[in-house]
């Protein structure tokens, strides 16, 4: 089946495409209603662990209008009680009083492989938007707490050329994409189109490989070799990937072992972790035994590997997207604007990218990665935002 957008080839059946996430289901386009700035309503729902096209449609949730309050003090907790306010001179405020009632606020995986090899996807999208979700619907929404755009989506994801947002066609033809490109502040009915190149996936073999270098016969031009200036997560391979081993995200998704930390082409750690993301902010999230903490480039650990996942939303999709199930897997937020979101024992707390403690664990019961300052966090079981002070 040949994607309508990049023209990639992708096995019968599959309804995204495994290059660029589109929806591969064309339809007549429907009558998109004016967005409209409202916010979800609900009480707490049992976490899903699939993403939503594996279920029916949903309708549209209930709305309410979320209101931006000036920055105050933060009503904060006082050890066990729950009671006490902090000074004004603690290290953040609120922006956005707790006032959204969603299933959740999250981030969404980066998949720009035109942009970056697949060892830099294992992060969450840069964004001043964050995914809200409630039911079966999805939607963007700002830090400010206004909405982008509906609240009806049944899949949002990341592309070559920013969000693509799905929505089931209204006359039941099937799916729907719209595309919100990087930079813009429109959601738009049309999709960038064009070639794009493939950045490959980087492993091991005696020196660090690319598949690209196994594919650069069909298209050299489509299949660069660029070596990141960050660190990288790669696995080890006995042998270098040649075209008749077969599809290459099947065999790179295939590969077996654990992870290793490679920087510029240099090994900085053996091959000792079950889980390793992207380099962000100069620390890559780890899992070994278990739990998981954060390294430096150099492979140092900056934060102990003592913690539980804090990404739940995670979509392992830089591999083998045509064949995805829908199901999340649970990772870890990587550092941005200087600060990381953690999770243990049940208790959230933040800390910035030298592990000094900024917020105090179980003084929400939620925490997401910061961006301008700013970041989502939960108390009371609604959503608000506070401002991170420097």
């Amino acid at each position: 089946m040949k994607c309508p957008r990049c023209g990639k080839e992708n096995k019968e059946g599959a309804k995204f495409c495994g290059y660029c996430g589109g929806a591969l289901e064309k339809s007549p386009e429907p009558d998109i209603p004016p967005a409209s700035v409202s916010l979800p309503r609900g009480g707490k729902k049992e976490k899903k662990k699939k993403w939503p096209w594996i279920a029916g449609g949903a309708g549209l949730a209930a709305v309410i209008i979320a209101a931006a309050a000036a920055a105050v003090i933060l009503p904060g907790r006082s050890g066990d009680s729950g009671a006490g306010i902090y000074a004004p001179d603690q290290a953040y405020e609120w922006v956005l009083e707790p006032s959204i009632e969603a299933d959740d606020i999250f981030y969404i995986t980066r998949n720009n492989f035109a942009e970056y090899s697949a060892n830099e996807l294992m992060r969450q999208k840069e964004s001043p938007y964050a995914v809200i979700e409630m039911g079966d619907s999805y939607g963007l929404i700002g830090q400010d707490g206004a909405m982008l755009g509906d609240m009806d989506y049944v899949l949002i994801s990341d592309s070559n050329y920013g969000y693509v947002l799905v929505r089931e066609a209204e006359n039941d033809t099937g799916l729907y994409s719209e595309w919100l490109r990087d930079g813009a502040s429109e959601i738009t009915a049309s999709d960038s189109g064009g070639r794009s190149v493939n950045r490959g996936i980087f492993y091991y073999c005696d020196g660090l490989h690319n598949v690209n270098e196994g594919l650069q016969e069909e298209d050299g031009d489509m299949y660069p070799v660029i070596i990141p200036d960050t660190a990288i997560p790669v696995k080890q391979s006995d042998s270098l990937y040649r075209t008749e081993d077969g599809e290459y995200l099947d065999w790179a998704a295939d590969l077996p072992g654990k992870y290793a930390v490679c920087r510029n082409g240099s090994l900085m750690t053996d091959f000792i972790y079950d889980e390793c993301g992207s380099s962000s902010e100069g620390l890559m999230a780890v899992k070994r035994d278990g739990k998981w903490g954060y390294v430096n480039e150099n492979g140092d650990i900056v934060i102990p590997i003592e913690y539980d996942a804090s990404w739940e939303q995670y979509q392992p999709n830089i591999y083998r997207m045509d064949e995805y199930t829908g199901e999340y897997e649970e990772f870890c937020y990587a550092a941005s604007d200087g600060y990381i979101p953690l999770k243990k024992d049940g208790a959230w707390e933040l800390r910035d990218t030298e592990g000094t403690l900024i917020i105090e664990p179980d003084i929400f019961e939620e925490i997401r990665p910061v961006y301008d300052g700013k970041c989502w966090v939960k108390q009371d079981g609604k959503w608000g935002v506070v401002q991170i002070k420097e």
